[in-house]
């Protein structure tokens, strides 16, 4: 059997953006710290620079999504796209969870015959589930203020469309 290596790489980078409150109008510069993580198949100079752009991608990424949790400096209040996101992080860790734990129960069932112990294992398995990835995709969210840090000496207001 082959075994294939992989090249893991961890980014800690801190991205400029732009913080445009939809509620109030701010319009302000913003530094967002973000980790990414990533990895590529392979060892040498060609992989290491793969995960390192992956790990790049997805601290970028993180990054663009935390400033949707960042409460607006003038206002208070966060963008309107935070709330949508994190139902998307529940719906789909939950669908995960329980399709994963589903099918575990399954395989189970057809190799063993019914048991108690494999709808246990599968509420177990849910569970760990649901926990890693509603993890991962919430990291936009954890900690946003200590990681984000708002320029307002340069801060410029737009009139609202609705004003």
């Amino acid at each position: 059997m082959a075994h294939i290596r992989t090249t893991n790489a961890t980014v800690r980078e801190h991205f400029d953006g732009q913080y445009e409150c939809p509620h109030c109008g701010l319009d302000v510069p913003a530094i967002v710290y973000a980790t990414g993580y990533g990895g590529a198949q392979g060892h040498g100079d060609d992989s290491s620079q793969e995960a390192l752009d992956n790990a790049n991608y997805n601290a970028s990424s993180v990054a663009t999504r935390t400033l949707l949790y960042v409460p607006c400096p003038k206002c208070g209040k966060r963008q309107p796209g935070a709330i949508g996101y994190r139902i998307q992080v529940i719906v789909g860790a939950a669908i995960l969870a329980i399709g994963l734990a589903a099918l575990l129960v399954v395989l189970m069932q057809g190799r063993y015959g019914r048991d108690s112990s494999d709808m246990t294992m599968g509420e177990g398995t849910a569970v760990v589930v649901f926990a890693f990835f509603y993890y991962w995709w919430g990291r936009p969210w954890r900690g946003v203020k200590k990681r984000t840090s708002i320029d307002m000496e340069r801060a410029v207001f737009h009139k609202r469309d609705d004003d």
